[in-house]
């Protein structure tokens, strides 16, 4: 009997402090960031590997399980880009792949060979209790808004046009369209059982040494992560 109070007890206050210790697990890692990574590392951090999760139908929910095991993942996922939402107050670094880490650690691409630009670029990341880290803000998503994507040599701006609730089993969503270059962002809900899609359209793609200063100043602010 004593047993089995203290596994209840345990539990209930893993539960209880589950996005408390998330926090604390998260702000061991370390974070990832266009910061440290050029233009040649992303080129050869798009050749992907066999090791590669693309399977965001088995994403782990936000929790300290998976925040432990991003944290003692033996090769870290390899940053793509970075997104940036001013509005929003969102700056995170695009990671391939939709692990754990990718996913609480920035915002993870749903697909093989995605290329900025071209088709349905689309990401995911987490909704957490802290509603301004990760895709949590994208909730209070407007139309209109612009969304910058950057591989380091080019800013591929965005423009939202659409923001829906879906189903978990809703995938059809990230496909692409012929003659469309789109921008597809999803998470969790509030509950974290369906999902929130923000979906954009491209409106222009630009030269990184031509894109204006305040744009580019906004992938260099403080990343919305857990730090």
């Amino acid at each position: 009997m004593f047993l089995i109070s203290f596994i209840i007890v345990s539990v209930s206050l893993v539960l209880l402090f589950d996005q408390e210790l998330t926090q604390i697990v998260l702000k061991m890692n370390g974070s990832p960031s266009i910061h440290q990574t050029s233009t040649h590392d992303i080129k050869k951090n798009q050749k992907e590997s066999k090791k590669d999760d693309f399977n965001f139908s088995k994403a782990s929910r936000a929790d300290v399980t998976s925040a432990l095991k991003s944290t003692f993942k033996d090769d870290k996922v390899p940053v793509l880009g970075g997104i940036t939402i001013p509005d929003l107050h969102i700056n995170l670094p695009i990671l391939r792949g939709v692990s754990d880490y990718a996913i609480l650690m920035g915002a993870g691409t749903m697909k093989k060979n995605q290329e900025m630009g071209v088709g349905n670029y689309s990401l995911t990341s987490h909704h957490m209790l802290n509603k301004e880290v990760l895709f949590g803000p994208i909730i209070n998503a407007k139309k209109e808004m612009p969304i910058y994507l950057t591989d380091l040599e080019y800013v591929y701006e965005y423009t939202i046009n659409d923001m829906s609730y879906i189903q978990a089993t809703d995938v059809h969503v990230i496909d692409d369209h012929p003659k469309k270059a789109e921008l597809t962002l999803i998470t969790c809900d509030e509950t974290g059982e369906g999902r929130f899609m923000v979906s954009a359209e491209l409106v222009k793609k630009t030269l990184i040494d031509k894109v204006d200063e305040k744009i580019m100043s906004s992938f260099y602010q403080k990343q919305n992560l857990y730090e």
